[in-house]
């Protein structure tokens, strides 16, 4: 048996992963045991999510409430916005393939550019969204230039709040990445 949240081997028995101190989900844990029996050669960084919606590369992204995220991002004073994005460009590296930087070289670009990068990764976001719709036969409409263009007066929240509506898409099975 394998823990839920962090992959690490468990005794049968157990209430509690020893590595992490998450709670053992009993089923769901010996579920994942045989999705999980070559865990050394996988990493465990966020909740297992045990869908049956997959891409190629078996991962399901992270669904995040967007209405929760903007409110962060507003109180904490776009702070969390840069938390956000980190997540999003992980979790579209990894549905779309293409991991052109890590989240947290974005987030850093981003604050030393004073913005400016941000602007380009909302482009790039929009061409993998594009890409995405592509691959489900939907039917794209230049996702990267809206992106763009409401990254450019302002609107970087609204962006990542797309972005995350694409990203439930996926985890909700309306599509396969």
């Amino acid at each position: 048996m394998y823990c839920k949240h962090c992959g690490q081997p468990l005794n049968d028995g157990v209430t509690f992963c020893t590595n992490c101190g998450s709670p053992v989900g009993g089923p769901e844990n010996s579920e994942n045991q045989e999705n999980r029996s070559n865990a050394g050669q996988q990493t465990f960084t966020e909740n297992v999510n045990t869908s049956t919606n997959t891409n190629a590369s078996g991962f399901v992204p992270t669904k995040r409430e967007i209405a929760i995220n903007i409110v962060l991002s507003i109180v904490t004073c776009g702070i969390y916005a840069y938390i956000w994005m980190y997540y999003i460009n992980e979790d579209m590296g990894r549905v779309s393939g293409r991991t052109e930087m890590s989240g947290g070289m974005v987030v850093l670009l981003s604050i030393v550019t004073c913005g400016i990068y941000a602007m380009i990764w909302a482009f790039q976001q929009g061409q993998k969204v594009d890409e995405l719709k592509t691959r489900n036969n939907i039917p794209s409409s230049n996702t990267n230039v809206i992106y763009l263009l409401l990254a450019i007066f302002g609107l970087s929240i609204v962006v990542l709040g797309l972005e995350q509506n694409e990203l439930n898409a996926i985890a909700d099975g309306r599509y396969k990445a």
